[in-house]
C-alpha cells in the first residue's frame, strides 16, 4: 500500500511540474493564454489543457511510471480495462472536434516512458515535433514501418488505429 501511495504522489509530482511549467510561461510571454488543470471538457485528455495566443489548443494527458520502461504500439492498444488508451485518445478526438477545428487541437501524451526503440511503428515518429512522420503514412510494404502495418497480408493495426492515425496529424508524443 505504501508503495501504490508513493507512486501516486510521484505522478502528482510529474503532472505539477510541467503545469506549472505552462503555468509560468503565462507571464513571461504571449504565447500562452490559459492553462487548466484537470479539465472537465477535455474528455480522457485532461490532465492539463495549455490555450495559446494563436488559438491551437494542447490537450494533454501526463503518465507517470515508477521505474523505467518504454510504450509501444501494442502497449497503447491494449485496454487494461474498459478503454485502451488510443481509445481515449479517439473518443476525445470527436468529442473536441465539434468545439475546435482539426487544425486548432493537439493531443499529447506526455510520459516519463519512451517510446520502445524496437517498435516499427513508434520509430516512425518525427523526433523535431513528435508527430507521426511522412515515413509512417508514405511507407511501402517492405519497409519497417510497412512491415509492421500488415503481417501475413493482413493489416495489422485495427481500424480504429488506421482512423487515428490518418485524422491525427497533431497527435503528439513527448
Amino acid at each position: 500500500m505504501a508503495g501504490q501511495t508513493s507512486a501516486i504522489l510521484k505522478g502528482f509530482d510529474y503532472q505539477h511540474l510541467l503545469s506549472w511549467y505552462h503555468v509560468l510561461s503565462l507571464k513571461t510571454g504571449n504565447v500562452v493564454k490559459r492553462v487548466r488543470l484537470e479539465n472537465e471538457f477535455a474528455g480522457h485528455v485532461d490532465d492539463l489543457t495549455v490555450e495559446k495566443s494563436n488559438g491551437t489548443v494542447d490537450f494533454y494527458q501526463i503518465k507517470y511510471h515508477v521505474g523505467g520502461g518504454h510504450y509501444s504500439m501494442l502497449d497503447l492498444l491494449t485496454a487494461r480495462e474498459g478503454k485502451s488508451l488510443m481509445e481515449k485518445f479517439w473518443v476525445t478526438w470527436n468529442e473536441l472536434i465539434k468545439q475546435y477545428s482539426k487544425d486548432q487541437i493537439r493531443l499529447i501524451l506526455y510520459s516519463n516512458w519512451v517510446y520502445h526503440p524496437d517498435d516499427k511503428i513508434l520509430i516512425c515518429i518525427n523526433g523535431d515535433n513528435g508527430h507521426l512522420s511522412d515515413l509512417f503514412f508514405n511507407s511501402g510494404p517492405k519497409s519497417d514501418c510497412g512491415k509492421e502495418k500488415k503481417v501475413n497480408g493482413r493489416k495489422r493495426i485495427p481500424l480504429l488505429m488506421k482512423i487515428l492515425m490518418l485524422l491525427l496529424n497533431p497527435y503528439h508524443f513527448s
